[in-house]
């Protein structure tokens, strides 16, 4: 966070969106004063700095079960027997419908924090598939940022995380 507040004070026209994952606020390993802390300094970089606050979601099962929806634990990006905490699990899992399910829940939990409604996305482990980016345009959002410039992610070789990246974003590049 304090590199945030360093490139601010370097760059004071820079405008930076925050990607904040909302199982943040459904995991009960999360601490109340640790979810206070990020609120506060979201709000507070929002309010003095014009920044956006956005959504990043990796599908966490302390998050999708709060939706009314089963947790799913494969495919993983990272573990081949499965995630049974759905953090690692490709977005593209779950349905259209699902997600647009659980983007309405991510709103509800924005509102409720006074985030306001998140129009930014990032897919966890750059996920993103054509349904999810469709059901991203049913619930209002505007901008994704999940295309990665795969060539980098070298220490993922070997992983289904790079291969999927690999072959998924193969246009991007430098």
């Amino acid at each position: 966070l304090d590199h945030h507040e360093e490139m601010h004070a370097a760059h004071p026209e820079l405008k930076i969106t925050h990607l904040i994952g909302p199982y943040t606020y459904t995991d009960p390993a999360v601490p109340q004063d640790r979810r206070d802390l990020i609120t506060a300094w979201a709000k507070g970089m929002r309010d003095s700095h014009a920044d956006e606050i956005g959504l990043h979601i990796h599908p966490r099962c302390t998050f999708v079960e709060t939706t009314g929806l089963p947790c799913k634990t494969q495919p993983s990006v990272q573990y081949p027997g499965g995630d049974t905490t759905g953090y690692t699990v490709h977005l593209g899992a779950y349905s259209r419908e699902e997600w647009n399910t659980m983007f309405a829940k991510a709103d509800e939990l924005w509102a409720g924090l006074g985030f306001g409604k998140p129009t930014s996305f990032r897919a966890g482990a750059w996920t993103l598939e054509t349904h999810v980016a469709q059901a991203l345009a049913d619930s209002g959002f505007v901008v994704d940022s999940s295309p990665v410039n795969w060539p980098y992610m070298e220490e993922w070789k070997g992983y289904d995380l790079y291969e999927w990246n690999s072959a998924q974003w193969a246009p991007i590049g430098d």
